[in-house]
C-alpha cells in the first residue's frame, strides 16, 4: 500500500494498492476507482472534474459503481463547484484529513475497505 505523498505541506496524491481494487467475480473482473483525491488543489484542476465525470458516465454504463472519492481537507464540503457538489449529495466521500493521525487514518481506510467490499458483492 502506498501512502499520501506530501510536497512538504499538502497531501498532493493518495494511492492504494490492494487485491479489492481489481478483483474477479465469476468470470468478470471488477476494477473501482479509487481517484480522485479531493483536495482544494483537485477542485481548480479541470482534469479531476474530467475525472470525476468520466468515472460517472462509465458507472451510468457498467451499471456499477466504480468511484470512491476522497477528501484531503474540507473544501469539497464547502465549494459551490457545480461537479463537487453533485458528488456531495449523490455519495459518500472518505475522510481522509486527518490523514497523520495513525489512528485517523486507519478508521477512514477500514471504511474504504469496507465500501470496496460491499461494491465488489453487488455485482
Amino acid at each position: 500500500m502506498k501512502n499520501i505523498v506530501s510536497n512538504g505541506s499538502a497531501p498532493t496524491l493518495f494511492t492504494v494498492e490492494i487485491p479489492l481494487v481489481g478483483v474477479e467475480v465469476g468470470e468478470e473482473e471488477i476494477v473501482v476507482d479509487l481517484e480522485p483525491e479531493i483536495s482544494q488543489y483537485a477542485l481548480a484542476s479541470p482534469w479531476v472534474e474530467d475525472e470525476v465525470e468520466a468515472a460517472l458516465e462509465k458507472e451510468r454504463q457498467q451499471q456499477r459503481e466504480v468511484l470512491f472519492p476522497m477528501r484531503l481537507d474540507e473544501s469539497v464540503m464547502h465549494t459551490t463547484r457545480a461537479w463537487a457538489a453533485k458528488l456531495r449529495r449523490t455519495r459518500y466521500i472518505g475522510d481522509f484529513t486527518c490523514w497523520m493521525d495513525p489512528q485517523a487514518y486507519q478508521k477512514a481506510f477500514e471504511r474504504l475497505i469496507r465500501d470496496l467490499k460491499q461494491a465488489r458483492q453487488k455485482y
